[in-house]
């Protein structure tokens, strides 16, 4: 959706330029399959630290011709590590602190070079996260499901997808006391047909 934005944003005219680092901020748009003026591919950008990306924003609004009025910068924390050791952790902690000292990086910079009052910053959360209980992890091996009786994984956390191969797994799956407290996905495949159902 950002991505709409920055391309309405451009297509307004009057000088307008939008620059991203974002995905989806390389995706083409119009008949002429148009970019935005200032853009750097999410998989590029996720290659340099935090305050890299923050100076290649500030050089984008900065810029003698074509300078930036719109740009949206993507930061995958404390998402990755919130995702790997839960909301509570140490380590989302320590993503927040350090996620905080580059805020404080970008704003002295702005400062520094006299634009800061002419800057409008949002800071927004794509989610949030909620801690899952100890109770409600579904081991699939303590349940006598392995990957032995014919079934495929796809995906990690938040989201487990399982495609049985063996039907017969399917009650050990969906009549698991830890399956019927939470919402869950289930796809399976028949006669090379996917369903996928919801419960």
């Amino acid at each position: 959706m950002h991505f709409l934005f920055q391309i309405v944003n451009e297509l307004a005219g009057d000088g307008r330029v939008s620059g991203a680092q974002f995905p989806g901020s390389t995706q083409p748009y119009g008949k002429e399959e148009k970019r935005i003026t200032h853009y750097l591919s999410y998989r590029n950008a996720s290659l340099f630290p935090f305050k890299d990306r923050m100076d290649v924003t500030i050089d984008w609004l900065t810029k003698e011709t074509h300078p930036a009025n719109l740009v949206f910068m993507y930061f995958e924390e404390p998402d990755s590590e919130g995702h790997q050791f839960g909301p509570n952790s140490p380590q989302v902690k320590a993503a927040i602190e350090s996620l905080d000292s580059m805020v404080e990086y970008f704003l002295e910079k702005l400062k520094r070079l006299e634009i800061l009052d002419e800057v409008n910053i949002v800071i927004l959360s794509d989610h949030g996260m909620g801690e899952v209980k100890q109770k409600n992890h579904i081991k699939l091996e303590e349940m006598g499901i392995d990957p032995g009786l014919g079934y495929k994984r796809r995906g990690r956390s938040p989201l487990l997808q399982i495609w049985p191969d063996n039907q017969g797994i399917l009650p050990k799956i969906t009549t698991h006391e830890a399956c019927l407290q939470m919402n869950y996905i289930l796809i399976t495949e028949v006669k090379q047909e996917q369903s996928t159902k919801h419960f």
